[in-house]
């Protein structure tokens, strides 16, 4: 069916949402993935906090992998409900759509809106999310001065297998989430939406550096370093084993994406710079995500296997395998 969907030959492969747009009747759609509408759909009791926010006007369906049979349910979800402006899609995202290109914008945007304010009064009403301050935060210059000492180790243990590039991060709303008392219980629950965690892993490394560490002492700092990325490798290993398929891909690069120094910051590493910006973003709006389903109720993750299915789906993989060639001086720092 999706070769239908080409204009020729050389045509470039078409989405896999592809179904989840052809089979709604509407002349334009728009599926997004703003951080407040996932914060709802990844939220407990998600369909009850779709209907409270804007009553019989959007539909809901639960997870599932995008696909012709999702499709088949977005469908399902309209006939079922005539009237609807949009579909939550649970863990996922947002379909909305309009007759006019500016009607379906301004219905996005209107959707958008509802749920931020939403989560805002959430927010105010419960005073405080992620269980309150844990550590605190170093002034910014000794932040700054500790993540440029501590990159080159760090750097050096995210490439065991291939060389990485590295990214820092300490914004507001970083330090608010690892600076914070949930930490402990979130980070591990890993990111809901699977265009999060397919740019960042499941997961993210957090060290148990304390703020007043001598980074500047190498051999001592890489004592603490190294077994917790080994830990993390063999994780990740044992993650693949449990849920792999017969015709899974080949594990890929088992070091974290994703670096969190409580106090500190937040460490991104990828293949370029580009990549390990976009990858610390995702995070951020991960975070957001994460921020907004414990103001509502309570944050959700998907299962490890599901999460697993979509990492390794063998549609991803086809899309990494068309991927341009790596530059020649990609993964290389100049000085």
């Amino acid at each position: 069916l999706f070769n239908h969907c080409i204009f020729d030959l050389d045509s470039k492969a078409p989405s896999i949402d592809t179904p989840l747009h052809g089979l709604l009747p509407f002349k334009h759609i728009d599926h997004l993935h703003p951080d407040a509408l996932i914060a709802v759909a990844a939220a407990q009791n998600s369909e009850q906090v779709t209907k409270d926010i804007w009553g019989d006007t959007m539909g809901w369906v639960p997870w599932q992998r995008p696909g012709f049979d999702l499709g088949l349910q977005l469908e399902k979800c309209l006939a079922d409900n005539p009237g609807i402006r949009g579909i939550i899609l649970g863990s996922h995202g947002l379909f909305t759509w309009g007759d006019t290109s500016y009607e379906c914008y301004m219905n996005s945007l209107e959707v958008i809106e509802a749920a931020s304010a939403y989560i805002e009064k959430k927010i105010k009403e419960k005073g405080s999310v992620f269980g309150g301050q844990k550590v605190k935060s170093l002034p910014q210059n000794e932040r700054l001065d500790k993540a440029a000492t501590l990159m080159p180790l760090l750097r050096g243990l995210a490439s065991s297998e291939n060389k990485m590039i590295g990214h820092f991060t300490d914004s507001d709303t970083v330090l608010e989430y690892i600076n914070s008392n949930d930490l402990e219980r979130l980070a591990p629950m890993g990111t809901s939406c699977p265009d999060h965690f397919l740019r960042t892993k499941i997961q993210p490394l957090v060290l148990t550096l304390s703020t007043d560490e001598d980074v500047t002492n190498t051999a001592e700092v890489l004592k603490k370093l190294e077994p917790a990325f080994e830990q993390y490798r063999q994780e990740y290993k044992e993650y693949y084993e449990s849920c792999k398929h017969a015709n899974s891909p080949a594990m890929r690069d088992p070091n974290p994406v994703i670096i969190i120094y409580p106090g500190v910051g937040m460490f991104s590493f990828a293949k370029d710079k580009q990549t390990t910006r976009v990858a610390s973003e995702f995070y951020v709006n991960a975070i957001n995500v994460m921020l907004g389903a414990e103001a509502i109720t309570a944050y959700t993750s998907l299962p490890r296997q599901e999460a697993f299915n979509i990492e390794y789906w063998l549609l991803e993989e086809a899309k990494l395998q068309r991927m341009p060639a790596e530059k020649p001086l990609s993964r290389r720092v100049a000085i």
